[in-house]
């Protein structure tokens, strides 16, 4: 028997998907007798049995049996007198030991946590087996077989501790080496729960050991629990609904593979002999919370309750655990202010508003109007009339749906605040089954449902906020067989499915409601952005759709031979993904005053600066991967001290690939001989798709060379399991998430996006306005909507054609992994642990510019400019050189590459109290540095400011905390004898959790193309002599914090590279204290009400963000303008259990 993991991605052709297949049953060398065993988010126990001479016992019958469902499992001792009991439920334990000869030995209060290896000797005394010698001892903490480094969060953390949210995910940086990372895009509005607002339970980004926020690996009751679209966590159970969970990094086995930084393992509760159960209510308010530092006060309010309850249906046999719980937020946001058109703008009349924005100069300068849009303006008196007659129909018929003048000031200026009202339901069942003393199995079922409810009500303004709908379905079934008693199976099986809607509210205009020639699909989406005015709807706004489906089955096999114990199993997965919409589908207008000088007033004369529109259904992607995992791994007993372990994996990579066969790239080869596709015959010469000769599935190459050695030994020094020595190296593969591939379905010709410049230099005696129809300039007119998919001889713009392209050799990332630690066991119940860990990551996926400006002439001579970017693409260059056209359509675009790497090196110090005696504490301090040239953020990236010169990216990881601390602890007062002061004094308890870690890494950038590439990640140079810190962080009253200093930075020579290295400097550090008082009421035989006080940043110590760091923003340049954490909040639960 053994602890178990799985996961991954990726599709074979169905040859080889076959041979995959044979080969993994080929692998289990018995029938699979079950569907999801506990083989990874299970314990183990292993030990010698010994007589009182020191002699090896063997043929001796040793028998676990769990206190609270009364399972039990049997071993026999070998030759060597060893046994292994492997796939063991966690929870307490009695031990019998059973030998001819001699007397009975039986050890009470094991307690075995998830993930661990228990060492669990006896000695016997020789005598009659009718004479029972109990003995009442914990095991020792000390890992004398497992590598890794590990720790594990149990229940009494898990459900006593200060939990801002109640989202358990949260306790993983309880973990020594783990730091919450930049978010980017790896947790947005297209992940669960994660809306950016106020986290409701959703995923989360952690690096552990130096690996991505997204590379660490979930298991839920040994299933498959990772969002493989960003590769970040599912939702976790409530707390009461966990029974406890591990973190394990550096050192994992063979059985661990998917994502190599980390394994998270979270096993629920399951029912016993006994009836449990429980209620809870957790209240927050806002009047009872401090205001932020930055932004003040804040109107929150959450609401959580629910409850559980599990019991037996048959006793020591079958068994049932269920739960619900119901979270409402509810955030009245901070005000928002906008400008609007007044009364006497749609009279023609500008006046006010000029006068308005005049006063707020510093200089009482009038803003400039041009001429050539037809306004009567005075720049002395700062006046300006303009003909009604030259309105956009559209226009017009928008501003029913803009606040009106009794809202307004003169100037149309309007504050207001968005609610964003969220909601989410937990529901969880679970049944566990003991057929007989050698079978169990168990189902587990978990759903979610979050929602956030968009808002118009008639006013564009409100419409800022995505509806969100997402539902999540987990299910995983167990099932533990024991073949004999030293051959243990166990077969995991689990489905999940993640759906993620979003959307604009349903009331929500179009801009077919304004009559304008814009083909709109979706009948509730508009999309505008107005400068220095407002903005309506958001990019996130537009209705789409994700759906991540799992299927997963791994089967692990555990047989003990002599001091070897071995385990072979395999591990695959089928994932889905689905996704469909465009945040383009009905059109994106800008006005940025291009036109008239004010963005007001080019919306009410029609001019769009901008416009973009691409084609929703052709977006749609329907991506597939199939994943498999093969391992082997002995853990040899070399001697009573010394254990080692040697382990392979492999995982034959078959990548992503379409369903429907649909998506293009760019493909160097093609381009460089003027090839044009044999599918799509209007295609320009280097874009190749699905079909054309030499295209594979996915576009990447398949690789079969994917082997995971592990290695390790754990050295116990004195033979008594106080103490051990610990070393390991592992090789780890990462499987890439789903979405990297999502944008070749959408590329040209089904998506068919289209973005340009408007031609406005007419728009003043077009009888029809640009914003009535951005199309009337453009040869050929409105193209949509068009057909999907696309026939062969579809039209593909004459410019900006888009596309990405993807290396056929590109490698998956692989993670180098090694440790060193010293545990020693202090005394019965505290464990000191020093580690070191180290990491190196290679082949890092991120985005690489390919066709992008170069800053040299243009091939007609003329110095560069932002004025000619796109003829200074590269490919357009080497069109020009070649005496070829294809280079010149082409717009800009980036592909994948993988010459990332990072390295991690960190000492870990650890201090574990288990709990007993009324309290425990748990400490962990990590002293690291991680260096890296590139830093993954999701599907936004950011990638070299210079594509040529990967080196100069190379610096701090992003997520970089030199010192990170955590102390948390339980701590409750003990029984007393008399009532009166046992009412008083007893049954209190304290929880603390305490955070301090460094500021975290930033780069200070130009905020414009002072390199001309048009890449948008160009830093400047620093300044010698100057620190990169201001002297002063608040230099005046009433301002935002100033953490930088400006005068550290210069903006280089246009067409040249700043010499900032990335990420050279660091934010402001981060402490933190959350605190939990609660008291204990008995109210029945076997029912307590317990009565809880939370406060989160009790202290109220301001911890504030990374600053501005883009120099083109002038007013907030270095400024921090947000909070890395709330103000003090407090909260306040009753919870009735027994």
């Amino acid at each position: 028997m053994t602890t178990k993991h799985r996961h991954s991605r990726r599709r074979p052709a169905p040859t080889l998907w076959k041979a995959s297949i044979a080969i993994l049953y080929a692998l289990v060398l018995m029938p699979m007798r079950q569907i999801v065993a506990q083989a990874v988010s299970s314990a183990k126990m292993h030990g010698t049995i010994t007589d009182n001479t020191g002699a090896v016992v063997s043929g001796a019958s040793v028998t676990a049996t769990q206190t609270a469902s009364g399972a039990t499992v049997t071993a026999v001792t070998g030759d060597d007198g060893s046994y292994v009991l492997s796939n063991l439920p966690v929870g307490a334990y009695t031990v019998k030991v059973v030998a001819a000869g001699f007397q009975v030995y039986s050890r009470t209060g094991l307690v075995l946590e998830v993930s661990n290896d228990a060492e669990v000797d006896a000695p016997l005394t020789v005598g009659s087996t009718q004479i029972t010698v109990t003995v009442d001892a914990t095991a020792a903490q000390v890992q004398t077989e497992d590598t890794s480094i590990s720790t594990v969060v149990d229940q009494n953390r898990v459900v006593d501790l200060p939990l801002n949210g109640r989202n358990a995910a949260n306790l993983v940086l309880l973990s020594g080496a783990s730091a919450p990372t930049v978010n980017g895009n790896m947790t947005s509005t297209k992940s669960y729960g994660s809306t950016g607002t106020s986290a409701i339970g959703g995923s989360l980004n952690i690096a552990v050991a130096g690996g991505q926020g997204n590379q660490i690996n979930y298991l839920l009751d040994g299933g498959d629990h990772n969002d493989s679209f960003s590769n970040v966590n599912m939702p976790f159970p409530f707390p009461d609904a966990l029974q406890e969970f591990s973190v394990q990094t550096t050192g994992m086995s063979a059985q661990y593979g998917v994502h190599p930084s980390a394994a998270v393992n979270i096993v629920t509760k399951s029912g016993s002999n006994q009836w449990h159960g429980g209620a809870f209510e957790f209240l927050r308010n806002s009047y009872a919370n401090a205001n932020n530092r930055i932004n003040g006060y804040t109107d929150l309010k959450r609401n959580q309750f629910g409850g559980y309850f599990g019991g037996p249906i048959l006793r020591d046999k079958l068994f049932f655990f269920g739960g619900y719980q119901h979270t409402a937020l509810r955030i009245a946001p901070a005000t928002t202010s906008s400008f609007v058109p007044t009364a006497a703008m749609l009279a023609g009349n500008f006046t006010p508003y000029l006068q308005y924005q005049q006063s707020l100069s510093a200089t009482n300068t009038c803003p400039a109007l041009l001429a050539s849009a037809g306004f009567t303006y005075n720049a002395t008196t700062c006046t300006a009339t303009i003909s009604t007659t030259l309105f956009s129909p559209a226009a017009v018929a928008l501003m029913k749906y803009l606040p009106t003048a009794s809202t307004q000031n003169a100037a149309g200026l309007v504050s207001y605040s968005v609610p964003a009202p969220q909601d989410e339901n937990q529901w969880i069942g679970r049944l566990d089954y003991n057929l007989n003393s050698r079978h169990s199995v168990f189902a587990r079922y978990f759903m979610t449902n979050y929602y956030q409810k968009a808002i118009f009500n008639g006013n564009l303004l409100n419409a800022v906020n995505p509806g969100l709908k997402d539902r999540g379905k987990y299910l995983t079934l167990g099932d533990t067989y024991v073949i004999s008693p030293r051959m243990t199976n166990a077969l995991r099986a689990a489905v999940t499915r993640l759906a993620i809607a979003r959307g604009a509210p349903g009331d929500l205009i179009s801009p077919a409601t304004l009559g304008t020639n814009v083909f709109s699909s979706v009948p509730n989406y508009i999309y505008l952005n107005v400068s220095g005015a407002f903005t309506a709807s958001c990019g996130s706004c537009a209705p789409t759709h994700y759906v991540t489906n799992h299927y997963q089955a791994a089967d692990d096999l555990s047989i003990q031979k002599g001091s070897h114990f071995i385990q072979l199993g395999f591990d695959y997965i089928h994932e889905e993904l689905n996704l469909a919409g465009l945040n383009t589908e009905n059109g994106q207008f800008t006005f940025n005053g291009s036109y008239s000088g004010l963005g007001l007033a080019d919306l009410l004369l029609g001019a769009p600066n901008t416009f973009s529109q691409g084609y929703g259904p052709g977006a749609a992607a329907h991506l597939r991967y199939n994943y498999f995992g093969y391992y082997v791994l002995d853990t040899w007993h070399a001697s009573k001290k010394l254990t080692i372990n040697a382990g392979l994996r492999w995982e034959p990579w078959f990548p992503e690939y379409e369903k429907n066969n649909i998506g293009g790239e760019f493909s160097p080869a093609a381009f460089a001989s003027n090839t044009v596709s044999s599918v799509y015959t209007n295609a320009p010469a280097g874009i190749v798709f699905y079909g054309d000769k030499g295209v594979k599935p996915g576009f990447i190459n398949s690789r079969f060379t994917n082997f995971s050695p592990r290695a390790g030994f754990a050295f116990d020094p004195k033979g008594n399991g106080m103490s051990s020595i610990r070393g390991s190296y592992t090789l780890t593969f990462e499987a890439p998430e789903l979405y990297y591939d999502s944008g070749f379905p959408g590329n040209s010709p089904n998506a068919s996006a289209q973005s340009f410049t408007v031609d406005n230099s007419t728009n003043e005696t077009d009888s029809v306005k640009s914003f009535d129809n951005p199309w009337k300039k453009i040869t050929g007119g409105n193209p949509y909507p068009t057909q999907y998919p696309a026939p062969s001889t579809a039209a593909f713009p004459a410019t900006n054609v888009s596309t990405g392209y993807y290396p056929s050799n590109l490698r998956r990332t692989y993670m180098h992994q090694y440790n060193f630690s010293y545990q020693n066991q202090v005394s019965t119940n505290w464990l000191a642990s020093l580690s070191y860990i180290g990491t190196s990551t290679i082949h890092l996926w991120g985005f690489q510019p390919y066709n992008y400006a170069t800053p040299a002439a243009t091939p007609t001579g003329a110095a560069a400019t932002t004025n000619n970017t796109s003829q200074r693409y590269i490919l357009y260059r080497a069109a020009i050189a070649n005496g070829t056209t294809a280079g010149t359509r082409y717009g800009a675009f980036s592909g994948t590459a993988d010459y990332g790497m990072a390295n991690f090196n960190g000492v870990v110090a650890t201090i574990n109290r288990r709990f007993t005696h009324n309290y425990s504490v748990l400490l962990n301090y990590t002293w690291s540095h991680c260096l890296s040239n590139m830093n993954y953020t999701g599907d936004n990236t950011p990638p070299a400011q210079d594509p040529t010169n990967h080196a100069a990216e190379y610096g701090s990881c992003n997520f970089d905390t030199t010192h990170n601390l955590t102390i948390s602890g339980v701590a409750s007062t003990p029984k007393l004898h008399a009532h009166l002061l046992n009412t008083a004094l007893g049954a209190w308890q304290l929880s603390p959790l305490v955070t301090y870690r460094t500021g975290m890494p930033y780069t200070v950038t130009d905020g414009t193309d002072r390199s001309l590439t048009a890449i948008g990640q160009d830093r400047p140079n620093l300044v010698a002599g100057q620190s990169l810190y201001a002297k002063n962080l608040f230099p005046a009253a009433g301002v935002k914090p100033l953490w930088i200093n400006a005068s550290a930075y210069s903006l280089q020579t246009l067409g040249t590279f700043g010499n900032e290295r990335p990420l050279q400097a660091r934010g402001p550090g981060f402490a933190n204290v959350d605190l939990a008082i609660s008291k204990r009421f008995p109210i029945l035989e076997r029912a307590q009400l317990e009565l809880r006080g939370e406060a989160f940043n009790v202290l109220n110590h301001p911890n504030y963000a990374n600053p501005n760091t883009a120099i083109s923003s002038s007013s907030t340049f270095g400024r921090i303008t947000a909070t890395a954490n709330d103000a003090r909040l407090l909260q306040i639960a009753a919870k009735v259990t027994f």
